[in-house]
Formats: C-alpha cells, sequence, structure tokens
C-alpha cells in the first residue's frame, strides 16, 4: 500500500504525462484534494509546486467540472504565503480570474474560483494580484449578479488587508457607491465602518480621496435635480443612514465637518431655495443624529404618531444618572459639529419661515440644542449662543420699520413669536409646559389600567401618602394652583360648621340609610375621612354613629358573607375602595376612641382576623382545605384569591399598621408575626442547608427541596406590603425570612431590597446591607442578585463605607472586580483589601500585563453600544442558534415618584421599583392539544416578579426591564414541571388582577373610571342587574366557594380580551430545544425558547438519553414576560473603575502608584508616537483616571510638567483620528477635579458650569475640526504596470497591435460598442491570431491592469477562449516577475477571516473607537442559497 507521499508523486507524474480522459482528470484530481485535505502537513514535505504546476495545466480544459476541480486542488495547496507566492508566480490567478467571470450557469466553478481567492485572503492578503481583485470588483459592480454580495464582503475584508490593491483596482468607488444602494443596505453598515477605519489610518489616507468619498455619500440630498420618485426616496433613506452611522464615529465626524462640502452643504439645504420634502428629510436627518423621534420618516413624508407616550425632553442626550457619563462627552462632540457648521442660524430662518409644517419641527429641534446646550457647554459658549442675536435684531426691528414693509414686518413678527416660545420651552415654565403637552396628547387615548393602577396603589402602605393631597393622581404633576387649593381645601374642612358635617355624614355618605355598599356615596365618605374627621371632635362624633361600624364591616376580613371587599374582583375599578379603608384605619389608630374600636368592636378587629385566617393557611392540610372542624371551607388566602381578588389589599392594610407604634403594638399582641415568621419557616426543609449546589443535586433532592415552597406566594405578598420605613418587626420579618426561607422566597426578598434601596428607607446602610452580604454565602443565583444589589448601593459612599466594615472576602472569591475597586477608593476599602493576602500586588501586576489594555475594550465595546443602541441586529430564521432568546417586551408606564419618599440621593435617576412588587401580576397557561383532542388543560401557576439583575443589561440603567415569572406549581403550590408532547401548543397571557394585559401595556377591557369610585344613584341602581350586588337574603350558613365561584364567573374575561403568546410544535423541535440547552446533570438540561416576534420566555425541563441527542421527555417548567418601562430614558455608559484612578482617590493609594513605578511607563506610553495605538490609548485611559484626583495630577505633573500640553495636543492634531477621541474623552476625565479644571484653563480648555461634569471644551472648538495635512493620491499612481503575463521582449504584429487597441477601448462606456463589433468582425476574418497565446496574454494583462465592467471582461474572455494557455504554451510566454518580499503592515489589525462565505461575519475594526461587528445574511435567489452550501 503507498504512502500518501507516494500517492501523490504517482498522481502528479499521471497528469505530467498527459493524454487522460474526462474521467480520469476528475479521479486524480480528487485523488489530489482528498490526500491534502486529510493530512494538511504532507504538503510541508512535497513541494508544492508540483501540485499547483499540475493543477495549473488542468485550467486549460474545456469542461467545467475538470476547472472547478483543479480549482479546489489549487485552493487546498495554499497552506502559508510562500505557497501562495509559488502560485503567482505560475500565473494562475489568470485562470481564477476566467472562472470567477464565467457565465453565471456555471455556479460551481465560479464558487471555487471566489474560495481560492479568498483562501489567498485569508493566509496573506498583502500578496493578493490585480487581476483577481479586478475580477471581484466588477463582480461587485455587476447588480444582477448573484455573487455580488459575496463579491462586496470579499472586497471590503481584503480593503483592511491591502487597501492599496483596493485602491488600484477602482475597489474604493465601488463600495461606496454600494452603501447607497437599495438593495445593498443591509451591508452598508459594514461597508461604512470599514470606509471609517480606512480613512483613520494615517497610511490609509495617502490612497483615499476622504473629502470626495464623503460628498458622493451626500449626494442624494445635494443632488436636488434628481427626478422624484421611488429611487429617489430609497437614496434618500441610504444617504440619511449613512450620515448617522458616520455622526456616531470620530472619524466621521471629523470627515463630515472639516469638509466645506461636508455637513455644512447639508445645513444650508435648510436655508436653500430646494423642496419641502428635502428639507424635511434633512431635518429627519438630524434628528436621528439626536436620538429624537421625529413626526417625519426617512424619506421626509409626515408619518402618523402613536398616542403613547414618547419623551421629547432631553431623549437625545440627557444624562439622567450620575456625572460619568461618556455619551455626554460624544453629544458634545456631535453639537459643537453642527454649532461650526451654522445650524443655529438655519433653523432660525427655517423656524420664521411661512411654512408652518418646517417651521414647527425646526423650533422644536432648535429648542432642543438650546436645551441641551444649556447643559452640556460651558458659560463662554453659551452666552452667545442662547441670546440668539439675529432672532433678537429681528424682532427689534419691528417697531422701526415704515408701515410699507409689510414682508419684514410680518418677519419681525414671526421672529417674536419664536423668540417667545423658545423662552416659554427653555425656560422655567417647561415643565409645566411638558406636562400640559401630556395632559392634551393623553385625552384622546384610552385610560391605561396599569398605570391607573400602579398610580392607585403607589404609597398606599405609608401614612404620609394617604393625607398629602386630595388625589393620589394628580400629585404627580400637581402645580403650585392646585397645591394652594388643596391647602384652601383642608383649612375649609377643619373649619367646617356643625349643619355642613352632620348633612354629610348623616345624609350625603348614604351610609346610615342602609348596608348595601353600593348604593353609598364613596366620594362623601373617602371626603370625610381625609377632611373633616382627621379634626379628633368631629371623629368623636362620628364614632356615636354607625358609619364606622359600617364601613368597617365592609372591609372585614371574613369567610362568610360579611366580608364584602374581599369578594370584588381586583380591576383599577375597584383599587380606589382601598385608599378609604387606608384612612379610616390610620384614623382610627390615632385616636383613643378608634383604637378601643379596633381592640372590642367585632368589625374592627380585623388583625385579629386576618391572624386566624394565616393560620389555617400556614397549616399542613390548608392546600385540601380541610378545617379543624371538618368542614369544607374556602381558603381565604388561596392563591388564586390572592391574584385575582381584593382581599390581597389586606396585607397594604398591614403595611400602614405597621408603620405607627400602637399598629405594631396590636400587631405583635394578635400574634400575627409569630404566624408569619413560623409560615416562613415552614417554607425551609430542615436539611436544605445541608444539601449541595442545586446542579449537584438528584432529581429526588431537588423535588424535596422544591416541595417546600408552597407558602411563598404568601410570604411575597406579606413582605411587598409591610413598611420598612421604621425600625421593628417589619425589618426583622423580612431578615429572618432572608434566612429560614427557601432559595426562591431569599432571593425574592433580596431583589424587594433594590426596590428599599433606590426608595432609600431609613437606616439601610444599617439593616440592609447586613443582609445583602449575608446573601453572598447562599446559592449562587441568591449571591449574584445580592452581588449586583450591592454594586447599585455602593454608588453611594454611606452604604460603600457600610459594605467595607462588613469586610466582605466573599467578594474576592466571586471576582467581583468592579464593586473591589470601587472599594479602593476610600481609605477603610484600600485598608481592608491590603489585609486580603496579595489581592493589590496581583491586581497591580495583572492591570500592566493585559488588564489595561482589556479596559479600553470594555470602555470601547460599551461607548458603541450605547451609540448604537437604535440600531437593533435584524432578526433571521437562519440566525445564530447561540443566540440568547429575547421575548417582546411589554410597556409599562411607571408611576410618578413623590417627593416625601425620594430625596435628591445616587439613586434618583433609577426606577422605583416598590409600586411593582405590589401589583398582582399573575397568568393563565393552557396547553393546546391537536384538533380533537378535547379541551385545553389550564396548568397552576405561581407568578412573581423577578427583579434580579440580567446578564445582558446594556443601556446602561439599572432594571430599565423587569421579569414577570410564572412556575408550574401543584395543588399545594409547589414546583412542579408539566410534561408535554411534540403535539401540543402551549399558550400564555399575563394578567394585572383580574383582567388579562395586551402587548401594548392595557387592561383588557379598559378601566370605566379614571381613579374614581364606581356607583350609580340608588335610584337607578338594580341590584338584581349588578354582579356585585350582595344582598342579605344569602343564608350564613351557605360556604364562600360558591359564592366566591359565582363572582368570578361574572368578571372571567373572554377570550377576545386574551392576548395570547403561544409556542406551537414548530417552535420548540428536537434541534431548537436542545441548541437552547444548557446542562444541569448528565442526562439533564434546561432550554429557554423565545419564539420570534413573541412575548413570552418559555423555560423547559429536558431529559435526554446517553447520546445527548434525542429527547426522552420535555416538560414546562415556567414562564417569562418582560415589562419594559417607560417612558424611556436616554441611555448611559458610565465611566467604570480603574484600578489607577481609584488608588489615586486616597493619600496610601498614591504612595502604591509611586512606589509600583508605573506611572512613569504610562507617561512615556503616551508622549512616544512610536507606541502602538493600543497601548497609547491604554495608558490614555489610565492617566485620565489618575489625573481627575488632586494628589494624582501632582502626582503626573511631577513625572512630566508637559503631559498635559501633550494630550491636549493630541486632541486637536493627532494624525490618527480616533485618537483624537480618546484624549478629548480623557481631559473630560481629568475636568473632574479643581485643579484639573485650573490646569485645562491655561491651554485654552473650559468646562461647564456643574463641577460634577466630565466635559471639557476648546476655547475655539474650530481647532477640533482640524484635518491633517496630506496629498490626494494621483490618477497615474493608481495603475499597477507591476501586473503583467507578458514577456517584456514580445512584440505584437500590426493586427495584434489594432486588437490590443480595440480591447482597451473596451474600458471606456463611449467607445465600447464599437470596439466589441470591430474585434467581433476581426475574429471572424483572423480567428488564427485570437488563438494566439502571447497576444492573449497581452490582453490579459490589459484586464489586470485596467477597469472594465463584467461584461467587457467576458467578451474579451470568450475572445480568447481556444488559446493555448497549456503548461507547455505557458512555460514559454508567461512572464514570471521576481517575488518581492511583503510583509503585513503594523498599523493595520488584519481580521480573523473564516474559509466559509455562509457566515459572512463583519471584521471588527479594532483601531476606531466605534466599530461594531454585525452578522449580514443573504436573501439571494435560490442559486446563490446552493452556492454558499456549496462553499463551506
Amino acid at each position: 500500500m503507498m504512502t500518501p507521499y507516494q500517492v501523490l508523486e504517482t498522481t502528479c507524474k499521471l497528469l505530467d504525462r498527459g493524454g487522460l480522459d474526462r474521467r480520469a482528470k476528475l479521479e486524480t484530481a480528487g485523488r489530489l484534494t482528498y490526500e491534502m485535505k486529510k493530512d494538511p502537513l504532507l504538503l510541508e514535505q512535497f513541494p508544492v509546486e508540483r501540485i499547483q504546476y499540475c493543477a495549473r495545466g488542468l485550467f486549460s480544459d474545456n469542461d467545467t467540472s475538470i476547472r472547478t476541480a483543479a480549482l479546489r486542488v489549487l485552493r487546498y495547496s495554499m497552506i502559508n504565503s510562500s505557497s501562495i507566492a509559488n502560485a503567482l508566480m505560475l500565473g494562475v490567478q489568470l485562470f481564477v480570474s476566467r472562472s470567477m467571470e464565467r457565465d453565471a450557469k456555471l455556479v460551481g466553478e465560479r464558487i471555487q474560483a471566489l474560495k481560492v481567492a479568498r483562501r489567498l485572503l485569508e493566509i496573506d492578503g498583502t500578496q493578493m494580484p490585480s487581476c483577481l481583485c479586478r475580477s471581484i470588483v466588477a463582480i461587485a459592480n455587476h447588480k444582477e449578479d448573484n455573487l455580488r454580495r459575496v463579491a462586496l464582503e470579499s472586497l471590503r475584508e481584503l480593503a483592511i488587508v491591502n487597501v492599496q490593491v483596493v485602491i488600484q483596482c477602482n475597489g474604493f468607488k465601488t463600495l461606496v457607491d454600494s452603501i447607497l444602494d437599495p438593495t445593498c443596505q443591509d451591508l452598508a453598515d459594514a461597508l461604512l465602518l470599514t470606509l471609517l477605519y480606512l480613512v483613520n489610518e494615517p497610511a490609509n489616507r495617502d490612497y483615499i480621496h476622504s473629502f470626495i468619498d464623503a460628498q458622493v455619500l451626500l449626494a442624494p440630498f445635494t443632488d436636488t435635480d434628481a427626478p422624484a420618485g421611488t429611487e429617489r426616496r430609497q437614496r434618500w433613506s441610504a444617504s440619511r443612514n449613512a450620515i448617522v452611522m458616520m455622526m456616531r464615529s470620530w472619524t466621521g465626524i471629523l470627515l463630515l465637518t472639516s469638509n466645506p462640502q461636508g455637513l455644512k452643504s447639508l445645513i444650508q439645504l435648510l436655508v436653500q431655495p430646494v423642496g419641502d420634502d428635502v428639507q424635511k428629510a434633512v431635518l429627519a436627518t438630524i434628528c436621528e443624529i439626536f436620538y429624537k423621534p421625529t413626526s417625519l420618516d426617512k424619506s421626509g413624508n409626515e408619518v402618523v404618531t402613536p398616542n403613547e407616550p414618547i419623551p421629547i425632553e432631553d431623549k437625545a442626550a440627557a444624562s439622567t444618572t450620575g456625572y460619568n457619563n461618556l455619551l455626554d462627552n460624544y453629544m458634545t462632540m456631535v453639537l459643537l459639529s453642527f454649532l461650526h457648521c451654522g445650524v443655529i442660524d438655519a433653523l432660525i430662518t427655517l423656524g420664521t419661515s411661512l411654512n408652518r409644517s418646517l417651521a414647527e419641527p425646526a423650533l422644536e429641534l432648535l429648542s432642543d440644542f438650546l436645551r441641551i446646550s444649556a447643559r452640556l457647554l460651558p458659560d463662554q459658549h453659551c452666552t452667545n449662543l442662547l441670546a440668539l442675536p439675529q432672532l433678537v435684531t429681528t424682532t427689534a426691528l419691528s417697531s422701526s420699520m415704515p408701515p410699507t414693509e409689510t414682508k419684514q414686518r410680518e418677519l419681525a413678527i414671526r421672529s417674536g413669536e419664536m423668540l417667545a416660545e423658545l423662552a416659554l420651552v427653555v425656560g422655567g415654565n417647561a415643565n409645566a409646559q411638558r406636562a400640559l403637552a401630556a395632559s392634551s396628547g393623553a385625552s384622546n387615548a384610552p385610560i391605561n389600567g396599569v398605570h391607573l393602577a400602579s398610580e392607585l396603589l403607589r404609597g398606599t402602605n405609608r401614612p404620609v401618602q394617604n393625607f398629602s393631597t386630595a388625589s393620589l393622581l394628580r400629585e404627580a404633576t400637581a402645580t403650585s394652583r392646585e397645591v394652594l387649593v388643596h391647602s384652601l381645601k383642608v383649612q375649609m374642612d377643619n373649619q367646617m360648621d356643625d349643619h355642613t358635617f352632620r348633612e354629610m355624614l348623616m345624609t350625603k355618605c348614604r351610609v346610615l340609610n342602609g348596608k348595601d355598599w353600593y348604593r353609598w356615596n364613596w366620594d362623601v365618605i373617602s371626603e370625610l375621612l381625609e377632611g373633616p374627621l382627621t379634626n379628633p371632635s368631629r371623629l368623636s362624633e362620628a364614632m356615636k354613629t354607625k358609619f364606622f361600624k359600617r364601613v368597617s364591616g365592609f372591609f372585614r376580613c371574613d369567610n362568610s358573607d360579611k366580608g364584602y371587599f374581599a369578594g370584588l374582583p381586583w380591576t383599577p375599578d375597584y383599587v380606589p375602595y382601598l385608599r378609604p379603608a387606608c384612612q379610616m384605619y390610620m384614623l382610627l389608630l390615632n385616636h383613643p376612641e378608634g383604637l378601643s374600636f379596633l381592640k372590642t368592636d367585632r368589625r374592627g378587629q380585623l388583625l385579629t382576623e386576618i391572624a386566624s385566617a394565616l393560620e389555617l393557611e400556614a397549616r399542613p392540610e390548608a392546600a385540601i382545605v380541610e378545617s379543624h372542624l371538618g368542614d369544607l371551607q374556602a381558603r381565604m388566602f388561596s392563591p388564586e384569591y390572592c391574584s385575582r381578588r381584593m382581599l390581597r389589599e389586606y396585607f397594604t392594610l398591614l403595611g400602614l399598621m405597621s408603620s405607627s407604634t400602637e399598629g405594631l403594638k396590636m400587631m405583635e399582641k394578635s400574634g400575627l408575626f409569630a404566624r408569619l415568621t413560623k409560615m416562613g419557616q415552614a417554607a425551609k426543609g430542615g436539611n436544605s442547608h445541608m444539601l449541595p449546589n442545586f446542579g449537584e443535586l438528584t432529581k429526588m433532592q431537588r423535588a424535596e427541596k422544591e416541595k417546600t415552597q408552597g407558602h411563598d406566594f404568601l410570604c411575597r405578598l406579606i413582605l411587598a406590603n409591610l413598611d420598612y420605613t421604621v425600625e421593628g418587626s417589619s425589618r426583622q420579618l423580612l431578615q429572618d425570612w432572608m434566612t429560614t426561607g427557601s432559595e426562591s422566597l431569599r432571593l425574592y426578598a433580596t431583589c424587594l431590597l433594590r426596590a428599599l434601596l433606590r426608595s432609600e428607607v431609613g437606616d439601610f446602610a444599617k439593616w440592609g446591607i447586613d443582609s445583602l452580604v449575608a446573601q453572598l454565602h447562599q446559592e449562587p443565583s441568591v449571591a449574584r442578585a445580592a452581588l449586583s444589589v450591592l454594586e447599585e448601593a455602593a454608588e453611594t459612599p454611606e452604604y460603600l463605607l457600610a459594605i467595607i466594615q462588613k469586610k466582605p472576602l466573599q467578594l474576592v472569591h466571586m471576582q467581583a472586580e468592579s464593586l473591589l475597586l470601587k472599594c479602593l477608593s476610600l481609605p477603610e476599602g484600600l485598608a481592608f483589601l491590603r489585609e486580603v493576602t496579595n489581592w493589590i500586588p496581583a491586581s497591580l501586576l495583572s492591570w500592566r500585563q493585559h488588564k489595561q489594555w482589556a479596559y479600553v475594550h470594555l470602555v470601547e465595546t460599551q461607548l458603541t453600544r450605547g451609540l448604537f443602541r437604535d440600531k437593533q441586529p435584524p432578526t433571521s430564521s437562519m440566525g445564530n442558534k447561540y443566540q440568547k432568546p429575547k421575548p417582546i417586551a411589554i410597556p409599562v408606564t411607571v408611576p410618578s415618584r413623590r417627593s416625601s419618599n425620594f430625596k435628591q440621593g445616587a439613586h434618583r435617576g433609577q426606577w422605583g421599583l416598590e409600586w411593582l412588587f405590589r401589583m398582582p401580576w399573575n397568568m393563565e397557561v393552557k396547553i393546546v392539544g391537536p384538533p380533537g383532542s378535547g379541551p385545553p388543560a389550564h396548568l397552576t401557576i405561581d407568578t412573581y416578579v423577578d427583579a434580579s439583575e440580567p446578564e445582558d443589561s446594556l443601556d446602561g440603567h439599572r432594571m430599565n426591564t423587569i421579569r414577570i415569572k410564572g412556575v408550574v406549581v401543584d395543588a399545594r403550590n409547589s414546583p412542579k414541571p408539566m410534561t408535554v408532547n411534540s403535539q401540543q401548543t402551549l399558550q400564555a397571557c399575563l394578567f394585572l388582577g383580574a383582567q388579562p394585559v395586551d402587548r401594548k401595556g392595557y387592561t383588557k377591557p379598559a378601566p370605566q373610571s379614571n381613579g374614581g369610585f364606581l356607583m350609580a344613584p340608588a335610584s337607578e341602581k338594580d341590584p338584581k342587574s349588578d354582579p356585585t350586588a350582595r344582598t342579605r337574603a344569602v343564608s350564613t350558613s351557605t360556604d364562600r366557594l360558591s359564592e366566591h365561584t359565582s363572582l368570578a364567573d361574572a368578571y372571567e374575561p373572554t377570550d377576545e380580551n386574551k392576548d395570547w403568546s403561544s409556542c406551537g410544535p414548530e417552535q420548540r423541535s428536537t434541534q431548537t430545544l436542545l441548541a437552547n440547552a444548557v446542562a444541569v446533570t448528565e442526562n439533564e438540561r434546561v432550554a429557554t425558547l423565545c419564539p420570534p416576534g413573541e412575548r413570552a420566555l418559555w423555560t423547559f425541563d429536558l431529559e435526554t438519553d446517553h447520546s445527548q441527542a434525542n429527547l426522552k421527555r420535555v416538560q414546562l417548567k415556567s414562564v417569562e414576560f418582560t415589562i419594559q418601562l417607560l417612558p424611556s430614558k436616554a441611555s448611559t455608559v458610565p465611566l467604570p473603575p480603574h484600578l489607577y484612578g481609584e488608588l489615586a482617590k486616597t493619600k496610601d493609594g498614591i504612595v502604591l502608584l509611586q512606589q509600583s513605578g508605573y506611572v512613569t511607563e504610562l507617561v512615556v506610553a503616551v508622549k512616544d508616537a512610536a507606541t502602538a495605538p493600543l497601548e497609547r490609548r491604554a495608558a490614555l485611559w489610565a492617566v485620565g483616571h489618575i489625573a481627575a484626583t488632586t494628589r494624582g495630577l501632582e502626582l503626573l505633573l511631577s513625572v512630566a510638567e508637559d503631559l498635559l500640553d501633550v494630550i491636549v495636543d493630541m486632541a486637536t492634531s493627532a494624525t490618527m483620528l480616533s485618537l483624537r477621541g480618546t484624549c478629548f474623552f480623557v481631559l473630560g476625565i481629568i475636568a473632574r477635579s479643581a485643579p484639573g479644571k485650573r490646569a485645562l484653563a491655561k491651554y485654552g480648555w473650559d468646562t461647564p458650569r456643574d463641577a460634577r461634569a466630565m466635559i471639557a471644551v476648546p476655547s475655539k472648538p474650530e481647532t477640533l475640526f482640524a484635518w491633517p495635512a496630506g496629498t490626494p493620491p494621483s490618477p497615474a499612481s493608481m495603475v499597477d504596470l507591476k501586473a503583467s503575463f507578458e514577456a517584456p521582449s514580445y512584440k505584437a504584429a500590426p493586427r495584434g497591435k489594432e486588437i490590443l487597441r480595440l480591447v482597451g477601448d473596451l474600458s471606456s462606456h463611449i467607445t465600447q460598442k464599437e470596439a466589441g463589433a470591430a474585434l467581433n468582425r476581426m475574429k471572424n476574418m483572423y480567428p488564427d491570431l485570437f488563438e494566439d497565446t502571447a497576444l492573449a496574454l497581452s490582453a490579459h494583462t490589459l484586464l489586470s491592469r485596467y477597469h472594465y465592467r463584467l461584461t467587457a471582461r467576458q467578451f474579451v474572455f470568450n475572445l480568447f477562449e481556444k488559446a493555448d494557455l497549456t503548461n507547455a504554451a505557458l512555460d514559454i510566454h508567461l512572464h514570471k516577475p521576481t517575488p518581492v518580499a511583503t510583509r503585513r503592515r503594523s498599523s493595520v489589525s488584519a481580521p480573523s477571516l473564516s474559509s466559509t462565505i455562509q457566515s459572512l461575519q463583519h471584521t471588527h475594526a479594532k483601531e476606531t473607537i466605534v466599530a461594531t461587528s454585525r452578522p449580514m445574511l443573504d436573501q439571494e435567489s435560490t442559486i446563490f442559497v446552493g452556492a454558499q452550501q456549496a462553499m463551506v
């Protein structure tokens, strides 16, 4: 048996000998491919040039299958740079180019040729011959070619590796033109980023006409003579996308702003006499650059905006959290670029025009410019800007103009109106204007039940919230006038005369007229409880009547027919009844007679009734509703009733009572806290602390552990409603359950602490931080949630100090580097970490070796995500199977905060979450079988709020999205997954109380009242027709189960109101489930799945066989819905902590930096122009962090006095444009300290008025936009004269010269037709000339040197199709150039490219600040898809 070496030797001999038929050639070529593919190291022993020589001999065959096989052999023979150089010496690029441009029917051959070109590009793109690049460019320019998109992607990747050959082959123009091609918009972003990446490099600008290429991208707007139509609108959209993308990068901003025909020409279109559609499209483009919603689409047409609230105030750039938002620096640069190009004058001119469709958006945009400028720019820049001299001058002329100047006077009047509107919007009345606009915009919109319920529930468990305003709904936007009216009303209530009071008490409220609660006037009842009854004397008088007895009887917690409130369905229409209950019990708790009533009267003993019901619930037999008497009764606090009935609000009353001293005493006396503590302890198995981690448990151990969660739904409800503002049993209960509760309960309690942190509960540093630190030693899920809350708490120095005082060594074990670095900012934290063995020395060493470079990538990646937050990746059925499924979020508007609850602390920019935990979220999940299988099966779901920090939170805000999770449980409320088969469809619907919630965040049906009481006059009320009417005719022996069932049937929502989210059998195939699964044990996995376009995220337990490829059983474990909190906040990119910067904040930390010797190295790296770009950027960030403190700046200036001078000079004149951006950010960091501001002022850089801002701007902003000097390339230098196939001594005959002249004329579209006809005539007359090898090589030399269209190139190839290009002929005529040693350029990071074209992954431009990577999925014809698969 022959060895592989002998096989190659024998096969090459057979090919050299010749005389083989078609089958033999295919077999020999296939054998060569097989051996090289089987053992690539074989070519290190066998001479590769011999294989390539044999492959070249097969290229001249007329059979396409043989040529395809030869291309495959050639591709596998390319293993390194030397093998590529040898192949080029043999001239194989000529044949590869011919095969690449064959007829479209020869798909296989063309694909193999393109794969050869990509193989060359992957190994060493610097050797790419111009003839291959010309072929790729020709295919990329041909819009009807199936391989055009692959050619464009290949050309883009080649431009990164070898920009010179792309420029020589006119490929850069192809890339720029494709950006504006409507058919290539999915590739446009990647092509544009490649252009910016190349322009950023100083060495590349010698080959690129930067300004001209940028002007081409703006041409669709500036070319006003283009005919109107669909094509024009498409080019506008493409140009708008390109402009916005360029303004997202530092290089693009400098390129457009410094170009006289760039951004300035675009802005001038606003004042030029062009069409309104052009100006509207330009306005829409500017709005998109500033992330501003607009009523104009990308083509300038007006579109209908939705009724949902859209935040226009500072949505574009406002920083709502902290003062270290990197996006503020970016927005400052964009703002300066527009101001530099004269946008203010243009908007003023447009705003004072007669066309109101243009004037109104211009005015709105101008007001946004002024607001952002006042917030971000220094006073020196805002003085002239906010004065608006042009507008003021025009307005002032109105009084001095003669009456005959009508047009001028009208202009002056419009200018005055515009000035008044700007003063109103930008001035102090902006809040009132926005509130008025919001109220007027929402008047016609349907009532949002979710938002209404959240406003009604907000703060009801705290006493301060129930007496602060007349209406819980109006306080959020209350004006000074409303506050004055309310204070006068309170004063009048206190001074109410006896006759008016008795009339309200005895007659108007109707309480004393009868016991039917639906006939009572609840508005008067609430007014009495809120106003006159707050007077102790009035309260004593009312206590002598039956008023409080009957009202408290309505709120009784009773299993019999005595309790009316408990049986009401939880809907936004019935939530207002909670407010009178809170008002009444707070009045009674603060009055001696009221306390006596609560303790002695049977209708006032609410605490005793709740305690008895909870005692029954805590029994093991509660799930089977068996009482101690043996009679079957309905459970008062069953999961269903607690999620869909108003009885859940009894726990709100408990929270309200826990906020007062007397209420706490009564709760403790009734034994309520003891019963609650026992219930929480019962939720924890006795030996569960001894169990290993969840992933290490057996199936039986996990089932036993999850079985102890039967009462978690009640524990969560109690925790969410208690008041933790006062020290006492409420806090103790929370801490006890966080110690003894089940894992799910402790996770919930940990998430609740985040809500309490944001509400700034008193003494949180003492008890809250203790509880969180203790959770770091629990299960991984609980520990991660606690760590997330601690990281948020560490933003406040008080809480950070409390964390340090606990000395949590578990942070070191969990590798919580971000939190540990923050600890270094305090002397106590540095002392704590010094006690940790070798932590600080190891950290200093790791940061010096690699982490400082990783920090650069971290900052730039986060900045990229923040800048491109409005560009979502396209979804496709062929998407990456490893991509985490993301459900569509349901929008929910957050209730407004109250000043009494929230201070102006570090958490003022984060959403409050307490209200969200108190909302009765629940789900309805059913399994629908195939037709004929019977009714659907409804599952029992335990629903709760999961506010643990998501791992992919990339918007800069914590908890902007919240998950509502529903776990499948059994009758005892213990987790029990449900088995589903491959034919069943899963459906889930989110509920709020008893009403479903649709995908827009509205309850169905909509509420009938906007926060008022549902009540009709007694004369119009029919008890028989009212489903809520509960008459006294019901026997006391009737069990409440049947009564609640009837009420549930009356309020059961119809199917048309339920917005189902489905997961069908085709969406959870075996392949899909396994692709999204995570292994738990050897044969068990957990898979999360979200079908495209759905809102529910489904979690399954998978049981596989030993092969891990087949599923034995699939069980539904849980369902999740995602809530998006509105209004949306501006995205932020907080500056991550840096080791050197945190050390520089303390005196001992400065000493450590001095002793390490790293500071000198950083300064040298910043000042040395020969330093690698990545290393230099890392040094700049480190220097900026150190200089942000007074001690750090002194340390740096002691090492190099001219350091700031160097950084300032780099910010305005660095040849690498992206380096200017880094310097701009770094100077902003330096400006955080007072000495830094003073030092920068010496170099002409100003800072905003806000001392905490992280922005620095030069006094002359035009210095930022100076373009580096350079010489554009000449046309003569773009011709590669080295590209030649003909011998230097070859002299063509006269007819041959004529043929070559005509071939040259084919490159011009003017002479192409005549030259083609002449060549056809000559071929008919002199066919022998076109078979000459030397002449054919000369013609191919012209094709490799000059630009030809694809059709012209194919025409020339067909002319010389019969030319003798065998090995024997080529050995005589082919010119073999002397190989030139080539090497990769160090200034450009060559991408790691794959030979497969199916992925077509964008390359990261690592040397720019804004580089992105988005998968480009081709959606061409079936032929192209098949071609992709063949190219793997």
